[in-house]
């Protein structure tokens, strides 16, 4: 029995680890391979709706915590929505980091609590389930989670 429990954790390790290499690989790539023709701009795919989080994150480095469309007729009263990326620019400003290192680290801790958490509930709602099911279904949730950036390699966005 403990056997099996230490091969299910050295499981999980290789799970989480192979997991977060593919979420961090293609950023840490494309910012190395770019040179002075090409500027990666943090973002491999939906960069338009991508630089919304980061001007989102500019107000709250400007000390704003009530949310206000700077592109309107006329500037609003603000509300409190998108908490996540006024907090955020809390903490560029304060401790006087990259907008984008921040948002991808925020990013990356958000990756990681949901792995965990996906773990756990697949490990407890399936209780009739065998180990193998309950991995195939774990993996097959975790497929769904953050790797679009693959299709790309599969599409005509590079011919």
């Amino acid at each position: 029995m403990k056997n099996n429990k230490r091969s299910n954790k050295t499981l999980l390790l290789f799970i989480f680890i192979l997991f977060l290499f593919f979420q961090i690989y293609p950023y840490v790539n494309n910012y190395r391979i770019q040179g002075e023709d090409k500027v990666f701009s943090g973002f491999i795919m939906r960069w338009n709706d991508n630089n919304t989080y980061i001007a989102k994150m500019k107000q709250g480095f400007e000390g704003d915590w009530l949310f206000t469309l700077d592109y309107a007729k006329e500037k609003g009263d603000g509300a409190f929505i998108y908490p996540l990326y006024l907090g955020l620019g809390h903490i560029v400003r304060i401790l006087n980091l990259d907008y984008l290192f921040t948002f991808h680290f925020a990013r990356i801790i958000a990756s990681v609590l949901m792995f965990f958490s996906l773990f756990r509930y697949v490990s407890h709602s399936f209780f009739e389930e065998q180990r193998r099911t309950k991995i195939i279904i774990f993996l097959a949730i975790l497929a769904g989670t953050g790797f679009s950036w693959i299709s790309l390699y599969f599409s005509d966005v590079f011919t």
